[in-house]
């Protein structure tokens, strides 16, 4: 059992905070909001989405809304990662986020979510979780939007919940 810490807190804003500094492109002028309710399925702590359309440019990526608290988020050129160190994420958690690209349109392709880091699913672009033999395991509901810029969002991204994990 990993148990909650101000120090993973302060951490968690300052790789936000560091990534966004380090990595912001001004050339980039494409906003999206990403929405992610977990409606069903295992409990996790790692997911990840891949989007096509972007290049390869994916940055200043925020997460606005987390209700399993302590979340760090990062951007790997088409994939967007979060990962919970300190808790789980089960049904009826949402988060979101935004991110900025250099070109357009961009479509969510599909994703993983991992425990421990063992992949446990597969998310498809519908929402349904599936085990490797292809079994559904889960469901989201997700909407994914064109939004203003992450940049000014900047200043959301601190989370105040944060659930103690249990195994």
């Amino acid at each position: 059992m990993r148990g909650k810490s101000c120090l993973g807190a302060v951490m968690t804003t300052a790789a936000v905070t560091v990534g966004f500094a380090t990595s912001a492109n001004a050339d980039q002028e494409f906003g999206w909001s990403h929405t992610w309710t977990y409606i069903q399925g295992p409990i996790f702590d790692d997911f990840h989405a891949t989007y096509s359309g972007t290049g390869g440019t994916i940055d200043r990526v925020v997460l606005t809304l987390d209700t399993a608290g302590g979340g760090i988020i990062s951007p790997n050129f088409n994939t967007i990662d979060i990962e919970w160190p300190d808790t789980w994420v089960m049904p009826g958690d949402s988060f979101t986020y935004t991110f900025n690209t250099a070109f357009s349109p961009v479509q969510f392709e599909g994703g993983t979510i991992t425990k421990q880091g063992q992949v446990i699913g597969f998310v498809e672009i519908d929402g349904t979780v599936r085990a490797a033999t292809g079994a559904p395991i889960g469901f989201f509901e997700h909407s994914f939007v064109p939004a203003p810029g992450a940049a000014i969002l900047l200043l959301a991204a601190g989370v105040t919940a944060r659930r103690r994990r249990s195994v």
